[in-house]
């Protein structure tokens, strides 16, 4: 209806359009108190964005509504992306909706309801696992590479790539070999074309007791016509899978 009494020609709310659902306890308990604009504002829309989800899934990112183009657009004169994180967390405190971080530092939110709490264990669960996972990499990682370990780095440069059990095993030679010993025989096995850390061992074990390279560094490189790359010494002491190492 107009400002004149007759009802409009053309209807705000087209027929079939969709609907977007909400809990009557929402409006019968906790819309009576929230006082705060922003905050009912964000309560709605996220119900609102929730509803649009494809595929039955019942959460939404917290990322995805600090930038909807909508939002952000109606906050730029009520307190800016600052009001808007602090209007979300609102409505979880006053527990419309429940959450927990991701191991990306983003925020799953979610209907505080059985559907949504049980949910939310699975999002904790796993982001336990994959927190897990990035706390046993990560670490070993660190401790090879980014301290500059000679070791680590030439062996990454040389060989392949640090796994957890490789950076465990560089640090234990480290301390059981001179570090000019262990970055000759990562070259030896570079240039050798044998870029594995049994054939580095087999050197250093031989070093160890016959002494490193007799005093003779041309004994470690020997070149082969048939191959056309260079051949070690220590080809002869490998032995494919689990057979012993001749010494």
């Amino acid at each position: 209806m107009n400002n004149s009494g007759e009802l409009d020609k053309n209807p705000l709310f087209q027929t079939g359009q969709a609907v977007v659902v909400v809990p009557v306890q929402f409006f019968t308990e906790l819309i009576l108190n929230i006082e705060d604009e922003a905050e009912l504002r964000i309560a709605l829309y996220i119900w609102y964005a929730i509803t649009r989800k494809v595929g039955g899934q019942r959460f939404v990112l917290q990322s995805d509504i600090a930038n909807d183009p909508v939002l952000v657009n109606w906050f730029i004169h009520k307190g800016g992306s600052e009001r808007l994180l602090n209007s979300i967390d609102l409505t979880r405190k006053r527990g419309v909706f429940i959450g927990a971080q991701l191991p990306n530092k983003d925020f799953v939110i979610l209907p505080n309801d059985e559907a949504g709490q049980r949910l939310l264990n699975r999002f904790i669960i796993d982001s336990e696992v994959l927190q897990d996972e990035v706390k046993q990499a990560a670490p070993t990682r660190h401790q090879s590479t980014s301290a500059l370990s000679p070791v680590a780095i030439k062996y990454e440069h040389e060989i392949g790539a640090i796994t957890p059990s490789i950076a465990t095993t560089l640090r234990d030679s480290e301390s059981r070999y001179p570090m000019d010993w262990i970055l000759e025989a990562i070259s030896v096995a570079a240039e050798s074309n044998a870029r594995s850390w049994r054939y580095i061992q087999t050197i250093l074990e031989n070093w160890q007791k016959n002494g490193r390279n007799n005093g003779n560094q041309k004994t470690t490189r020997i070149s082969t016509e048939k191959s056309g790359k260079h051949k070690s010494p220590y080809d002869d002491l490998i032995r494919k899978g689990n057979d012993p190492i001749k010494s």
